[in-house]
């Protein structure tokens, strides 16, 4: 049986500072200038000449195989803690978490235990990050200078300001602005080096959950469960499956700039199979420019009450086959400077069943043929045809009266 081993020697614990996190192992190692251990003089001990300190990770994470939290995010000037796993050898530094402060000075480069870059602490905060002579924990878990935050610069975002509604009634609509009125400690923050920001925040009644990119791209609920959306730049979205979305209120859904005119949009929809459309109440559509619609097979229409078509100019319908026009009540042609059939090859005919076909003029009735004749013909044997002569006027040699 070993007399000595790992966790048999005795246990020597260490606080240091973060120079090196650049491993080359990728492991999550840093270089760690010890305190007691390490002098601060770069000459007699450089930076390059420290123990790897291996992360130390929480239960919650495998560190197996890629599984779980990577062990990364502390950065050159982070006060470490750990112990050295081979005892009093003092060469295996493990890291068991970092420590914050107060940092009073910025650093300096040319001394050990701070960061050799001389970037951390900031002398002047960047990002929204504290600086020198604040704390090290966030801005926002402890609602302190929080107008250089995310939550300052989204207040001073109102260009989502009087955004009108998508319909003829008129109204507007605004972005809603961040509920944030967190208190210490109940706002759990994580925030990154460039900037981004995760919020889960417990203040009573300020409850929040807030996912915030640099870019000002962020998604934030509010604590009655209104949720923000915002993206700055592009979006895709891809479903691989169904998607079902259910709308209980209204949607307003506008396309272009935030105000009429202000920017040209454009909205394409492709369906590649069949596409239905239901609408319990009325349908009002206002399209300023021109509307063109292509069918490359049959358009079936049915109004189930009265149409209606209202044309301020000219109307022109051309069909390459038949056209067809069937009522069962009465067909009424009106034209205020008058109404013209004029067929270019065929014949023109007004048939009626079983009724009378009645031509009545005001003043004049003038029935003209290019080149051939005009027959009146009464096809019933029995029938009569009569003519009120008076004011008729005949002027055509291949005129025949049967």
């Amino acid at each position: 049986m070993l007399e000595t081993f790992f966790g048999k020697q005795g246990f020597i614990w260490w606080q240091g500072v973060v120079e090196d996190i650049d491993d080359p192992l990728k492991l999550g190692r840093c270089r760690v200038r010890i305190f007691g251990f390490h002098v601060p003089d770069k000459g007699k001990i450089k930076t390059e000449d420290l123990p790897w300190a291996y992360p130390v990770q929480p239960i919650t994470s495998a560190a197996l195989c890629g599984i779980g939290d990577s062990p990364t995010g502390l950065l050159p000037g982070s006060h470490v803690f750990g112990f050295f796993r081979d005892g009093e050898d003092a060469q295996q530094p493990l890291m068991l978490g970092s420590v914050p402060g107060i940092p009073q000075t910025i650093a300096n480069p040319n001394v050990g235990f701070s960061d050799p870059s001389g970037i951390l602490p900031f002398e002047t905060s960047k990002h929204g990050h504290s600086q020198v002579g604040e704390q090290d924990v966030s801005r926002l878990a402890r609602n302190e200078n929080v107008n250089d935050t995310a939550v300052g610069k989204k207040a001073q975002d109102t260009y989502y300001q009087g955004v009108p509604t998508a319909n003829s009634s008129g109204g507007n609509w605004n972005e809603p602005s961040s509920p944030y009125f967190a208190a210490y400690p109940f706002n759990h923050v994580k925030e990154t080096l460039s900037g981004h920001i995760q919020e889960f925040d417990d203040t009573p009644g300020a409850e929040r959950i807030h996912t915030y990119h640099k870019s000002g791209t962020f998604n934030e609920i509010h604590p009655e469960g209104t949720e923000v959306h915002k993206v700055v730049s592009d979006k895709y979205e891809l479903i691989a499956g169904d998607e079902y979305v259910h709308v209980r209120g209204n949607v307003n859904l506008i396309v272009g700039g935030k105000g009429e005119g202000e920017q040209d949009s454009n909205i394409t929809i492709l369906v590649r199979g069949n596409a239905g459309l239901q609408v319990d109440g009325n349908v009002f559509g206002n399209v300023k420019g021109d509307a063109t619609l292509q069918i490359e097979k049959n358009l079936n229409a049915e109004v189930k009450s009265n149409m209606t078509i209202g044309v301020k100019g000219s109307t022109v319908i051309n069909t390459a086959g038949d056209t067809e026009i069937t009522s069962k009540g009465k067909l009424k042609l009106s034209g205020d400077q008058g109404v013209e059939l004029t067929s270019s090859q065929g014949n023109v005919d007004m048939n009626s069943a079983t009724a009378a076909v009645n031509i009545t003029a005001a003043t004049t009735a003038m029935f003209e043929t290019i080149s051939g004749g005009i027959d009146i013909k009464a096809q019933n044997s029995a029938a009569t045809g009569k003519w009120d002569a008076s004011g008729i006027k005949f002027n055509a040699a291949g005129i025949d009266l049967n």
